[in-house]
Protein backbone atom coordinates (compact mmCIF):
# COMPACT_ATOMS: atom_id res chain seq x y z
CA UNK A 1 0.00 0.00 0.00
CA UNK A 2 1.37 3.41 -0.97
CA UNK A 3 2.05 5.72 1.94
CA UNK A 4 1.81 9.49 1.67
CA UNK A 5 4.50 11.57 3.37
CA UNK A 6 4.70 15.31 4.01
CA UNK A 7 8.01 17.01 4.84
CA UNK A 8 7.61 20.45 6.45
CA UNK A 9 10.98 22.21 6.47
CA UNK A 10 12.50 25.49 5.32
CA UNK A 11 15.87 24.00 4.34
CA UNK A 12 15.67 22.85 0.67
CA UNK A 13 18.88 20.82 0.87
CA UNK A 14 17.71 18.86 3.91
CA UNK A 15 14.28 18.41 2.33
CA UNK A 16 15.95 16.86 -0.74
CA UNK A 17 18.10 14.63 1.45
CA UNK A 18 15.16 13.41 3.53
CA UNK A 19 13.09 12.81 0.37
CA UNK A 20 15.95 10.75 -1.06
CA UNK A 21 16.28 8.70 2.12
CA UNK A 22 12.52 8.19 2.38
CA UNK A 23 12.60 6.86 -1.17
CA UNK A 24 15.32 4.43 -0.12
CA UNK A 25 13.29 3.34 2.92
CA UNK A 26 9.98 3.03 1.04
CA UNK A 27 10.23 2.56 -2.71
CA UNK A 28 6.49 3.24 -3.12
CA UNK A 29 6.55 6.48 -1.15
CA UNK A 30 4.47 9.44 -2.31
CA UNK A 31 6.30 12.49 -0.93
CA UNK A 32 5.10 16.10 -0.76
CA UNK A 33 6.99 19.04 0.73
CA UNK A 34 5.94 22.29 2.37
CA UNK A 35 7.99 25.38 3.23
CA UNK A 36 5.53 27.58 5.15
CA UNK A 37 7.81 30.61 4.84
CA UNK A 38 7.29 30.52 1.07
CA UNK A 39 3.92 28.78 0.77
CA UNK A 40 2.12 29.89 3.91
CA UNK A 41 0.56 27.69 6.60
CA UNK A 42 -2.53 25.63 5.59
CA UNK A 43 -5.56 25.95 7.83
CA UNK A 44 -7.82 23.31 6.26
CA UNK A 45 -8.02 19.74 7.53
CA UNK A 46 -7.52 18.18 4.08
CA UNK A 47 -4.05 19.73 3.88
CA UNK A 48 -2.81 17.26 6.52
CA UNK A 49 -5.43 14.51 6.88
CA UNK A 50 -4.41 12.77 3.65
CA UNK A 51 -0.90 11.98 4.92
CA UNK A 52 0.19 8.87 6.76
CA UNK A 53 3.41 10.38 8.16
CA UNK A 54 4.36 14.04 8.57
CA UNK A 55 7.95 15.12 9.23
CA UNK A 56 7.90 18.56 10.88
CA UNK A 57 10.96 20.72 11.56
CA UNK A 58 11.26 22.19 15.06
CA UNK A 59 12.62 25.51 13.75
CA UNK A 60 10.81 26.96 10.73
CA UNK A 61 12.04 30.53 10.43
CA UNK A 62 9.05 32.72 11.29
CA UNK A 63 7.05 29.69 12.39
CA UNK A 64 7.35 27.86 15.71
CA UNK A 65 7.47 24.08 15.28
CA UNK A 66 5.56 23.31 18.48
CA UNK A 67 2.73 25.67 17.54
CA UNK A 68 2.65 24.19 14.05
CA UNK A 69 2.45 20.73 15.61
CA UNK A 70 -0.47 21.80 17.80
CA UNK A 71 -2.17 23.30 14.76
CA UNK A 72 -1.86 20.02 12.83
CA UNK A 73 -3.18 18.01 15.77
CA UNK A 74 -6.24 20.26 16.00
CA UNK A 75 -6.98 19.46 12.36
CA UNK A 76 -6.20 15.73 12.29
CA UNK A 77 -5.48 12.82 14.61
CA UNK A 78 -4.80 10.45 11.73
CA UNK A 79 -1.26 11.37 10.71
CA UNK A 80 1.80 9.96 12.48
CA UNK A 81 3.89 13.07 13.25
CA UNK A 82 7.66 13.10 13.66
CA UNK A 83 9.09 16.33 15.07
CA UNK A 84 12.63 16.84 13.75
CA UNK A 85 15.37 18.92 15.33
CA UNK A 86 18.99 19.77 14.57
CA UNK A 87 19.89 18.75 18.14
CA UNK A 88 19.04 15.96 20.56
CA UNK A 89 17.40 17.68 23.52
CA UNK A 90 15.29 16.06 26.23
CA UNK A 91 13.32 19.25 26.89
CA UNK A 92 12.36 19.52 23.20
CA UNK A 93 11.36 15.85 23.20
CA UNK A 94 9.07 16.31 26.20
CA UNK A 95 7.49 19.40 24.62
CA UNK A 96 6.95 17.45 21.40
CA UNK A 97 5.18 14.66 23.27
CA UNK A 98 2.93 17.09 25.13
CA UNK A 99 2.05 18.88 21.89
CA UNK A 100 0.95 15.61 20.25
CA UNK A 101 3.99 14.29 18.36
CA UNK A 102 4.27 10.54 17.83
CA UNK A 103 8.05 10.68 17.65
CA UNK A 104 10.94 13.08 18.13
CA UNK A 105 14.19 12.58 16.23
CA UNK A 106 17.37 14.59 15.69
CA UNK A 107 17.88 15.17 11.96
CA UNK A 108 21.21 13.35 12.09
CA UNK A 109 19.37 10.12 12.94
CA UNK A 110 17.03 10.19 9.94
CA UNK A 111 18.84 7.46 8.02
CA UNK A 112 16.98 5.00 5.77
CA UNK A 113 17.20 2.36 8.52
CA UNK A 114 15.74 4.73 11.11
CA UNK A 115 13.05 5.82 8.66
CA UNK A 116 12.06 2.17 8.20
CA UNK A 117 11.69 1.98 11.99
CA UNK A 118 9.44 5.06 11.91
CA UNK A 119 7.31 3.48 9.17
CA UNK A 120 7.09 0.27 11.19
CA UNK A 121 6.05 2.24 14.28
CA UNK A 122 3.36 3.97 12.23
CA UNK A 123 2.09 0.62 10.95
CA UNK A 124 2.11 -0.85 14.46
CA UNK A 125 0.23 2.03 16.02
CA UNK A 126 -3.35 1.25 16.93
CA UNK A 127 -5.93 3.47 15.27
CA UNK A 128 -7.10 4.46 18.72
CA UNK A 129 -3.61 5.25 20.07
CA UNK A 130 -2.42 8.82 20.25
CA UNK A 131 0.58 8.16 22.48
CA UNK A 132 4.01 9.35 21.41
CA UNK A 133 6.56 7.06 19.79
CA UNK A 134 8.87 8.13 22.62
CA UNK A 135 6.59 6.09 24.90
CA UNK A 136 5.40 2.53 24.43
CA UNK A 137 1.63 2.79 24.57
CA UNK A 138 -0.65 -0.12 25.38
CA UNK A 139 -3.79 0.29 23.28
CA UNK A 140 -5.78 -1.79 25.75
CA UNK A 141 -4.72 -0.47 29.16
CA UNK A 142 -3.38 2.96 28.25
CA UNK A 143 -0.18 2.34 30.25
CA UNK A 144 2.97 4.11 29.11
CA UNK A 145 6.64 3.67 29.86
CA UNK A 146 9.78 5.52 29.03
CA UNK A 147 12.39 3.99 26.69
CA UNK A 148 14.57 1.81 28.88
CA UNK A 149 11.62 1.14 31.22
CA UNK A 150 12.93 3.61 33.79
CA UNK A 151 13.92 7.25 33.87
CA UNK A 152 17.24 6.06 35.35
CA UNK A 153 17.77 2.40 34.42
CA UNK A 154 19.62 0.12 36.84
CA UNK A 155 22.68 -1.29 35.06
CA UNK A 156 25.05 -3.52 36.97
CA UNK A 157 28.43 -1.88 37.56
CA UNK A 158 27.29 1.66 36.72
CA UNK A 159 25.63 4.53 38.55
CA UNK A 160 23.53 6.73 36.27
CA UNK A 161 24.26 10.43 36.89
CA UNK A 162 21.96 12.18 34.44
CA UNK A 163 20.36 11.95 31.03
CA UNK A 164 22.27 13.85 28.33
CA UNK A 165 20.34 13.05 25.17
CA UNK A 166 17.32 11.30 23.72
CA UNK A 167 16.27 10.42 20.21
CA UNK A 168 14.01 7.78 18.76
CA UNK A 169 14.52 4.54 20.67
CA UNK A 170 17.90 5.43 22.21
CA UNK A 171 18.59 7.39 25.37
CA UNK A 172 22.09 8.54 26.31
CA UNK A 173 23.24 8.87 29.92
CA UNK A 174 26.26 10.16 31.77
CA UNK A 175 27.24 7.48 34.28
CA UNK A 176 29.96 6.56 36.74
CA UNK A 177 31.69 3.21 36.43
CA UNK A 178 31.69 1.85 39.98
CA UNK A 179 35.00 -0.01 40.04
CA UNK A 180 37.17 3.02 39.14
CA UNK A 181 34.75 5.99 39.50
CA UNK A 182 35.42 6.92 35.86
CA UNK A 183 32.73 8.94 34.07
CA UNK A 184 31.44 7.20 30.93
CA UNK A 185 28.64 7.61 28.41
CA UNK A 186 26.01 4.88 28.09
CA UNK A 187 23.60 4.55 25.17
CA UNK A 188 20.51 2.58 26.17
CA UNK A 189 18.06 1.05 23.69
CA UNK A 190 14.68 -0.41 24.56
CA UNK A 191 14.72 -3.64 22.57
CA UNK A 192 10.99 -4.17 23.14
CA UNK A 193 10.00 -1.09 21.14
CA UNK A 194 8.38 -1.75 17.76
CA UNK A 195 10.94 -1.42 14.97
CA UNK A 196 13.98 -1.60 17.29
CA UNK A 197 15.52 -4.63 15.55
CA UNK A 198 17.65 -2.71 13.04
CA UNK A 199 18.96 -0.29 15.66
CA UNK A 200 19.87 -3.21 17.93
CA UNK A 201 21.73 -4.95 15.08
CA UNK A 202 23.63 -1.79 14.18
CA UNK A 203 24.58 -1.14 17.81
CA UNK A 204 25.89 -4.68 18.23
CA UNK A 205 27.78 -4.37 14.95
CA UNK A 206 29.32 -1.08 16.11
CA UNK A 207 30.54 -2.71 19.32
CA UNK A 208 32.02 -5.77 17.62
CA UNK A 209 33.77 -3.68 14.96
CA UNK A 210 35.30 -1.27 17.47
CA UNK A 211 36.37 -4.04 19.84
CA UNK A 212 38.96 -4.90 17.18
CA UNK A 213 40.57 -1.43 17.24
CA UNK A 214 42.89 -0.14 19.96
CA UNK A 215 44.18 3.34 19.11
CA UNK A 216 44.20 6.72 20.91
CA UNK A 217 42.48 8.41 17.96
CA UNK A 218 39.54 5.98 17.79
CA UNK A 219 36.78 6.03 20.40
CA UNK A 220 37.03 3.46 23.18
CA UNK A 221 33.97 1.23 23.56
CA UNK A 222 34.25 -0.34 27.00
CA UNK A 223 31.30 -2.64 27.34
CA UNK A 224 28.03 -3.88 25.93
CA UNK A 225 25.31 -5.77 27.71
CA UNK A 226 21.61 -6.61 27.89
CA UNK A 227 19.38 -6.34 30.92
CA UNK A 228 15.61 -6.37 31.42
CA UNK A 229 14.77 -5.65 27.79
CA UNK A 230 17.56 -3.10 27.43
CA UNK A 231 20.62 -3.14 25.22
CA UNK A 232 23.34 -0.80 26.44
CA UNK A 233 26.72 0.17 25.07
CA UNK A 234 29.35 1.94 27.19
CA UNK A 235 31.88 4.32 25.66
CA UNK A 236 34.39 6.88 26.80
CA UNK A 237 33.22 10.39 27.61
CA UNK A 238 34.35 13.40 25.57
CA UNK A 239 34.06 16.68 27.45
CA UNK A 240 35.85 19.13 25.11
CA UNK A 241 33.42 19.31 22.19
CA UNK A 242 33.77 18.30 18.55
CA UNK A 243 35.69 19.46 15.50
CA UNK A 244 32.60 21.09 13.98
CA UNK A 245 32.45 23.53 16.89
CA UNK A 246 36.16 24.29 16.58
CA UNK A 247 35.93 24.96 12.86
CA UNK A 248 33.18 27.49 13.53
CA UNK A 249 35.52 29.39 15.86
CA UNK A 250 38.55 28.90 13.57
CA UNK A 251 42.04 27.83 14.55
CA UNK A 252 45.60 27.98 13.24
CA UNK A 253 47.01 26.15 10.23
CA UNK A 254 49.35 24.34 12.62
CA UNK A 255 46.39 22.98 14.55
CA UNK A 256 44.64 22.00 11.33
CA UNK A 257 47.62 19.94 10.17
CA UNK A 258 47.95 18.38 13.61
CA UNK A 259 44.30 17.34 13.56
CA UNK A 260 44.74 16.00 10.02
CA UNK A 261 47.70 13.86 11.08
CA UNK A 262 45.89 12.54 14.16
CA UNK A 263 42.75 11.57 12.23
CA UNK A 264 44.88 9.92 9.54
CA UNK A 265 46.68 7.82 12.16
CA UNK A 266 43.25 6.74 13.44
CA UNK A 267 42.36 5.67 9.88
CA UNK A 268 45.53 3.56 9.78
CA UNK A 269 44.37 1.65 12.87
CA UNK A 270 40.93 1.17 11.31
CA UNK A 271 42.50 0.00 8.06
CA UNK A 272 44.58 -2.61 9.90
CA UNK A 273 41.35 -3.98 11.34
CA UNK A 274 39.68 -3.88 7.93
CA UNK A 275 37.19 -1.13 8.88
CA UNK A 276 35.80 1.77 6.90
CA UNK A 277 33.82 4.48 8.68
CA UNK A 278 31.61 5.78 5.81
CA UNK A 279 30.43 8.87 7.71
CA UNK A 280 33.59 10.78 8.58
CA UNK A 281 32.71 14.43 9.29
CA UNK A 282 33.67 17.16 11.80
CA UNK A 283 30.87 16.31 14.26
CA UNK A 284 32.23 12.74 14.43
CA UNK A 285 35.63 13.95 15.63
CA UNK A 286 35.50 14.51 19.40
CA UNK A 287 38.01 15.92 21.89
CA UNK A 288 39.04 14.78 25.35
CA UNK A 289 40.10 16.95 28.29
CA UNK A 290 43.76 16.53 27.32
CA UNK A 291 43.00 17.90 23.81
CA UNK A 292 43.54 14.56 22.08
CA UNK A 293 40.93 13.68 19.47
CA UNK A 294 39.14 10.50 18.50
CA UNK A 295 36.94 9.31 15.65
CA UNK A 296 33.47 8.35 16.94
CA UNK A 297 30.11 7.00 15.68
CA UNK A 298 30.72 3.77 13.80
CA UNK A 299 27.00 3.09 13.39
CA UNK A 300 27.29 2.80 9.59
CA UNK A 301 30.85 1.42 9.53
CA UNK A 302 31.55 -1.91 7.87
CA UNK A 303 34.27 -4.44 7.23
CA UNK A 304 36.04 -4.02 3.90
CA UNK A 305 35.11 -6.81 1.54
CA UNK A 306 32.25 -7.98 3.76
CA UNK A 307 28.81 -8.38 2.22
CA UNK A 308 26.44 -5.70 3.44
CA UNK A 309 23.61 -7.03 5.59
CA UNK A 310 22.11 -3.96 7.24
CA UNK A 311 22.11 -1.65 4.23
CA UNK A 312 20.36 -2.34 0.95
CA UNK A 313 22.49 -2.54 -2.18
CA UNK A 314 22.59 0.85 -3.87
CA UNK A 315 21.51 2.63 -0.69
CA UNK A 316 23.48 5.78 0.10
CA UNK A 317 24.81 6.20 3.65
CA UNK A 318 26.89 9.08 4.93
CA UNK A 319 26.63 12.87 5.07
CA UNK A 320 26.36 14.56 1.64
CA UNK A 321 28.96 17.33 2.11
CA UNK A 322 31.71 14.83 3.00
CA UNK A 323 30.65 11.88 0.85
CA UNK A 324 33.03 10.47 -1.76
CA UNK A 325 31.84 10.33 -5.40
CA UNK A 326 31.67 6.54 -5.38
CA UNK A 327 29.75 6.58 -2.10
CA UNK A 328 27.20 9.05 -3.46
CA UNK A 329 26.57 6.63 -6.34
CA UNK A 330 25.69 3.89 -3.85
CA UNK A 331 28.65 1.64 -4.69
CA UNK A 332 28.79 -1.30 -2.30
CA UNK A 333 32.48 -2.13 -2.81
CA UNK A 334 34.01 0.71 -0.81
CA UNK A 335 37.37 0.76 0.94
CA UNK A 336 39.42 3.11 3.11
CA UNK A 337 39.85 5.50 0.16
CA UNK A 338 36.28 6.71 0.70
CA UNK A 339 37.28 7.82 4.23
CA UNK A 340 40.46 9.42 2.84
CA UNK A 341 38.26 11.51 0.52
CA UNK A 342 36.06 12.60 3.44
CA UNK A 343 39.13 13.53 5.47
CA UNK A 344 40.36 15.65 2.56
CA UNK A 345 37.09 17.60 2.54
CA UNK A 346 37.37 18.04 6.32
CA UNK A 347 40.94 19.32 5.97
CA UNK A 348 39.86 21.84 3.33
CA UNK A 349 37.16 23.06 5.72
CA UNK A 350 39.65 23.27 8.59
CA UNK A 351 41.95 25.47 6.51
CA UNK A 352 39.35 27.84 5.07
CA UNK A 353 36.48 27.63 7.54
CA UNK A 354 34.04 26.66 4.78
CA UNK A 355 33.14 23.58 2.77
CA UNK A 356 34.43 23.29 -0.81
CA UNK A 357 31.02 22.55 -2.35
CA UNK A 358 27.67 24.22 -1.76
CA UNK A 359 24.55 23.62 -3.82
CA UNK A 360 20.86 24.46 -3.89
CA UNK A 361 19.84 20.81 -3.68
CA UNK A 362 21.21 17.35 -3.00
CA UNK A 363 21.42 16.27 -6.65
CA UNK A 364 23.48 19.31 -7.61
CA UNK A 365 25.79 18.78 -4.63
CA UNK A 366 26.45 15.16 -5.60
CA UNK A 367 27.06 16.19 -9.22
CA UNK A 368 29.61 18.77 -8.08
CA UNK A 369 31.38 16.16 -5.95
CA UNK A 370 31.64 13.82 -8.92
CA UNK A 371 32.54 16.40 -11.59
CA UNK A 372 33.69 19.78 -10.22
CA UNK A 373 37.35 20.27 -9.35
CA UNK A 374 38.20 21.16 -5.77
CA UNK A 375 38.14 25.00 -5.45
CA UNK A 376 41.63 26.44 -5.39
CA UNK A 377 43.24 27.27 -2.07
CA UNK A 378 44.57 30.78 -1.41
CA UNK A 379 48.23 31.17 -2.37
CA UNK A 380 49.45 30.99 1.24
CA UNK A 381 48.13 27.40 1.39
CA UNK A 382 49.97 26.27 -1.76
CA UNK A 383 51.98 23.69 0.16
CA UNK A 384 48.73 21.78 0.81
CA UNK A 385 47.55 21.60 -2.81
CA UNK A 386 49.26 18.29 -3.53
CA UNK A 387 47.95 16.42 -0.50
CA UNK A 388 44.41 17.73 -1.00
CA UNK A 389 44.36 16.87 -4.70
CA UNK A 390 45.48 13.35 -3.92
CA UNK A 391 43.04 12.89 -1.03
CA UNK A 392 40.00 14.23 -2.93
CA UNK A 393 40.61 12.84 -6.42
CA UNK A 394 37.33 11.90 -8.14
CA UNK A 395 38.65 8.46 -9.09
CA UNK A 396 39.60 6.46 -5.96
CA UNK A 397 42.49 4.96 -7.96
CA UNK A 398 44.05 8.44 -8.10
CA UNK A 399 43.94 8.88 -4.32
CA UNK A 400 46.37 7.60 -1.73
CA UNK A 401 46.10 3.84 -2.03
CA UNK A 402 45.84 3.35 1.73
CA UNK A 403 45.65 5.20 5.01
CA UNK A 404 49.19 4.02 5.69
CA UNK A 405 50.41 5.72 2.50
CA UNK A 406 48.60 8.94 3.45
CA UNK A 407 50.00 8.78 6.96
CA UNK A 408 53.53 8.35 5.64
CA UNK A 409 53.08 11.35 3.33
CA UNK A 410 51.91 13.46 6.28
CA UNK A 411 55.20 12.88 8.13
CA UNK A 412 56.43 16.07 6.43
CA UNK A 413 53.91 18.07 8.49
CA UNK A 414 54.72 16.48 11.84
Amino acid sequence: MTKRYLIIDDDPLFTKLLSYRLGAADENAHIDTLDPNNQGWPTNRSAFDRYDIIFLDYLLGEYDGIRCLQSIRQLTRKAYIVLMSGTSNERDAVMAVKAGADNYLPKTLLTPDRLREVIHSCDSRSDSSTASGLYNASTRTGTRRRPGHLLFPQLEGYSIRRKIGVGGMATVYLAERKFDQELVVIKVIDTTEAGADQLVKRTKQEYHLLSQVDHPHVVVIDDMGEHDGLLYIVMERFSAGDLKQRIEHRFSTLQATRYLCDIASGLVAMEKSGLIHRDLKPSNIMFRDDETLAIIDFSVAKKMGQAERLTQQGEVVGTPYYMSPEQSLGHSELDIRTDIYSLGIIFYEMLLGRKPYYAKDLQQLMTMQRQSPLPELPSHFNNFNEVLEKMTAKDPNDRFASAAELNQYLDRYR
